[in-house]
């Protein structure tokens, strides 16, 4: 009898504890990515995202380099691939390959998420001088530039978006800029930053 009430007990015990950590256990966080609430507390917080835009600048460059010579004739042509063909014959749809707008895009909001949070980790790292929250952003605004500049000399009018998208929820439709509306003000934002490349 003493045995089955120590048992008893036991059981009780341990379905106690195992209850009381299962709120621990559901509020787990995914192992491969970081919680926004976790994110943009250091200045390497920031590195790390202004790393982040680079890397997808250079997914972009053989965009880059083809939007430029095949229209100039300066590249070969594959005769097999069709979107190819379609491009040098002037047949440009959304369908094709090389019209496809998605890494210019990503690269886009990962800058515009660097500037409109970097002000916070400046705020919470004293070691985060204000001259290299500067020199951070003002490369992510050349690296933006530069996307801008590249879309808006390829296709002419293009989304313009300035804030950076964070989830599902927020509206990701929007209406085309006028090209040279973009490039007046990619260049006042270049010449906003200038001094700002180097501390």
């Amino acid at each position: 009898m003493k045995k089955n009430k120590f048992i008893i007990g036991l059981l009780i015990a341990a379905q106690t504890v195992g209850f009381s950590s299962c709120s621990d256990w559901l509020e787990l966080s995914p192992e491969n990515t970081i919680p926004l609430s976790e994110y943009w507390k250091s200045k390497e917080d920031v590195q790390s995202a202004l790393t982040g835009c680079y890397m997808s600048l250079r997914s972009n460059s053989n965009y880059m380099l083809l939007w430029g010579e095949i229209r100039a004739d300066m590249l070969i042509p594959n005769k097999l691939d069709n979107d190819w063909n379609l491009i040098r014959r002037g047949e440009v749809n959304s369908s094709n390959k090389f019209c496809n707008w998605d890494a210019f895009y990503t690269c886009i909001n990962n800058c515009n998420l660097l500037l409109d949070n970097s002000v916070k980790a400046h705020e919470n790292d004293e070691s985060f001088t204000e001259a290299l929250l500067h020199e951070y952003q003002a490369q992510a605004i050349a690296i933006r530039s530069l996307c801008y500049f590249n879309l808006v000399r390829t296709f002419g009018d293009v989304p313009f978006p300035r804030t950076g998208y964070i989830n599902n929820a927020q509206d990701l439709s929007m209406a085309k800029t006028s090209g040279t509306e973009i490039l007046t003000q990619v260049a006042a934002d270049l010449q906003q930053v200038v001094d700002d490349f180097w501390i």
